[in-house]
């Protein structure tokens, strides 16, 4: 909750800052000397080792020691520089910038595909390290560049970084996506028996102007991204880890398209292990869905279709669960933490299996079990008696 908090404050202190330069209202220790980071970006240095890291910060009226002013058109500027470190690159930047780089209100750092394949724990250090940085900063990966990504445009926001910050916050109501800042993926990076996911963002460009799509997730082994997951996929995942608070369940009986609210929803992952260390897994879903549009089923009672609408979503559910473990198998990544919960329970049989967990685990065939009701047919059942 604290950290939901501090992010919530940092949004609306760049916001307030934005806004506050077109007043001129704003205290001049401040503005004269900081800048304030919105988002970074991390990329592998093209052509030669190291990174390339880009740093967006929201423009404040006024650079080069207060005697020129920005240009109108664009809210936000970007920084980049390619070099060994992050520390190393941002002192680097001084020389460009006659401000403070200040990353307190960061609200995420974006790996493009090539950095995360190699590992990003390098670059986790300076965050895990620097006082003025926060660990419920969101991580994101890119199937392009992270520069590319902050380098795109929309007509959402003045500020790349704050357009994608808000789109993250909003997925938590469509619980499409995962959230993973970088406590989280420290955590599970470091524990045994356990792997991190992180959101991964496109670029939309079949739209007039380019748009930003949060659009699946990257599964990680250790700190190194091993392969992506789909939307489908994805939803799989946060129904097995109880992440599925709100969001929709879309679903074809015969001809008929429909499309069910998720009132309530509840994930349990549970391994087990017999006499002989076999492990078996067992994934128990349960929801409670409300219909909320269909299409062609009008004329069926609502008992009857809701008996319909229940079976199909059971089994939209449980292959998406289904197929997003068996994704993790090919990728041979525990990204459940399946591993984890056997070593909190049975430690001493872990600890003869730890080794060869990789090979244990792609070998599980886990038990799903759905269990769907539909019992809101929404407003318009009143006019049907």
């Amino acid at each position: 909750m604290f950290m939901k908090h501090r992010r919530t404050v940092a949004v609306v202190a760049i916001s307030l800052a934005i806004c506050l330069t077109f007043t001129g209202c704003w205290d001049g220790r401040e503005l004269n000397t900081i800048s304030l980071v919105a988002g970074v970006g991390v990329d592998a240095a093209k052509g030669k080792s190291g990174i390339t890291m880009t740093v967006q910060v929201g423009k404040t009226g006024q650079t080069n020691n207060g005697k020129e002013k920005e240009s109108p058109t664009s809210k936000y500027l970007n920084y980049q520089k390619s070099g060994d470190t992050e520390l190393g690159i941002i002192r680097e930047l001084t020389h460009e910038t006659s401000r403070r780089l200040f990353f307190g209100h960061n609200q995420f750092i974006i790996f493009g595909k090539q950095e995360a394949e190699k590992g990003i724990k390098p670059q986790l250090d300076f965050f895990l390290r620097d006082q003025e940085t926060r660990l419920d900063v969101w991580l994101l990966t890119s199937d392009t560049t992270a520069g590319e990504i902050l380098n795109t445009e929309s007509d959402l926001s003045p500020i790349p970084a704050m357009d994608l910050a808000q789109l993250i916050a909003n997925q938590k109501a469509n619980s499409e996506s995962v959230e993973t800042d970088i406590l989280d993926f420290t955590s599970k990076m470091e524990s045994e028996g356990t792997s991190p996911v992180i959101g991964l963002v496109k670029i939309d460009r079949t739209t007039k102007k380019p748009k930003f799509l949060l659009s699946g997730m990257a599964a990680f082994k250790q700190d190194k991204m091993v392969g992506e997951m789909s939307e489908p996929e994805t939803r799989g995942y946060l129904w097995t880890m109880n992440k599925i608070h709100s969001g929709t369940v879309d679903v074809k009986v015969g001809n008929s398209g429909s499309s069910l609210e998720i009132l309530e929803g509840s994930g349990k992952i549970s391994p087990k292990l017999d006499k002989n260390n076999h492990v078996s897994v067992s994934i128990k879903i349960t929801a409670k869905l409300g219909i909320r549009e269909m299409t062609d089923l009008e004329n069926v009672a609502f008992p009857k279709a809701g008996m319909l609408l229940q079976t199909a979503c059971e089994e939209t559910i449980q292959k998406r669960v289904q197929a997003c473990f068996q994704k993790s198998q090919v990728y041979g990544t525990d990204i459940y933490g399946i591993g984890k919960m056997i070593d909190e329970k049975n430690p001493k049989q872990w600890d003869s299996m730890k080794n060869n967990w990789e090979q244990i685990y792609k070998k599980i065939k886990p038990s799903i079990t759905v269990q769907v009701q539909v019992s809101d047919p929404g407003q318009i059942n009143q006019f049907k008696k």
